[in-house]
């Protein structure tokens, strides 16, 4: 636990460490503009990952004894990754081949390619599914250190923001063979061969799950695009500004579910009266302690905006005191989902993340017009909280959280 904290605080940390940084070199719009070439970036990593962080995870977790099944499930997903991500490379690279090339932000476009295909040798997944937070901390860590290094080696003028995405991918493939090393020296794993056929048969069993995390993208990062798109790269950027600090929790939580995942996982297909008791335990001490962060971030939101250099002060201290319900029920969502997913519910969990996002994307597009950025966040609160309603109701329905005799 302790390790797996070490993580979790260089990923707190490092948002207010760069982005200070990156938006007094480059200004505004041209953070916002990099936070754009990122975010679809993140939109191929849907297709790479092919729901290997959810799907890879509870694998490895079931068989992390057998040796050979994890040999199998590594090469399996890598090789799976390398398919996804040249296919859609092809596609990336071809459409911008048709962008005009005077465009000063091509290059930009370019370079953020790179973060989905260094996603082919990002293996965090697999050692989520071990349990093996020492080593997943310490990878965390070498990436983010990395990324900070390369930001302040690359990006020393306005024009370089061309290059935030880069720094970002190249300290995912850095971390990405360390990572390798580790699994090939502690846990001998090695790549074996593959069958044509079964990996079809892969992408074809799995596609109704990887189709919904498509939605998952869409709910947590279209908004980006939906302000690019209606608004300005000055208004993506002040909202980029506000998501940094968001993105803080959102990625405390997500990290904190891979944490709690793979042990429900297990110890439901051991004990399921003792996994519901230790999944309700883990997940109250985590909302305490986000609650906590909370309070703290909202009485010190007028100090924190100031730091990160910005001109509207008080429009963004009014959007981030908004913006703080949001992790709480993000949270809770969460936590329902680490349920779901480990009894098998798939199938139903898609079904409910394709709808919810698309209301989301729905919602933010028509409310955007009248409140600009905090309608993004009253839309997310209020599709989140929606979500998390029907879930207790299905949860209550299907006697999930109820201890079995």
């Amino acid at each position: 636990m302790i390790h797996y904290g070490s993580g979790q605080f260089v990923n707190l940390i490092v948002p207010f460490l760069l982005s200070p940084y990156l938006i007094l070199t480059c200004g505004e719009s041209n953070f916002g503009k990099s936070a754009i070439g990122m975010t679809i970036a993140f939109f191929v990593i849907v297709f790479v990952d092919y729901g290997s962080d959810i799907l890879g995870v509870k694998e490895v977790s079931q068989n992390r004894y057998n040796k050979a099944l994890l040999n199998h499930t590594l090469s399996k997903i890598v090789y799976s990754k390398i398919a996804m991500a040249v296919l859609f490379a092809i596609i990336y690279y071809v459409t911008l081949f048709f962008v005009d090339s005077s465009s000063t932000d091509k290059p930009l476009y370019l370079w953020s390619g790179t973060i989905f295909l260094a996603q082919i040798i990002n293996p965090l997944w697999f050692f989520q599914g071990l349990e093996d937070f020492k080593n997943f901390s310490l990878l965390t860590i070498v990436s983010k250190i990395f990324y900070v290094l390369f930001c302040f080696l690359l990006v020393k003028k306005e024009s370089d923001f061309i290059y935030i995405n880069l720094s970002y991918s190249l300290s995912v493939v850095i971390s990405g063979f360390v990572a390798y090393k580790i699994l090939k020296s502690k846990y001998e794993i090695e790549f074996v061969t593959i069958k044509k056929k079964e990996l079809f048969n892969y992408f074809n069993k799995h596609k109704t799950f990887a189709f919904s995390q498509i939605f998952t993208w869409f709910q947590l990062y279209a908004p980006i695009l939906i302000i690019s798109f209606l608004g300005n790269a000055k208004l993506v950027g002040q909202f980029r500004l506000v998501d940094q600090i968001i993105s803080v929790f959102r990625t405390y939580i997500m990290m904190s579910f891979n944490f709690i995942y793979p042990k429900v996982c297990y110890e439901i297909n051991q004990t399921y009266n003792r996994a519901i008791k230790n999944w309700s335990l883990y997940n109250l001490i985590n909302l305490s302690f986000v609650l906590l962060l909370l309070l703290l971030i909202y009485f010190f939101r007028v100090e924190i905006v100031k730091y990160y250099h910005v001109i509207e002060i008080k429009k963004i201290v009014s959007i981030l005191a908004i913006s703080l319900f949001y992790p709480i029920v993000f949270l809770l969502v969460n936590c329902f989902k680490q349920l779901f997913l480990a009894l098998h519910f798939q199938k139903l969990f898609s079904i409910i993340t394709i709808i919810m996002s698309s209301l989301t994307i729905l919602s933010i597009y028509f409310s955007f017009p009248y409140f600009e950025l905090a309608g993004v966040y009253y839309s997310s609160i209020f599709v989140e909280l929606f979500t998390l309603i029907i879930l207790i109701i299905l949860s209550f329905k299907y006697k999930i959280i109820h201890t079995k005799k």
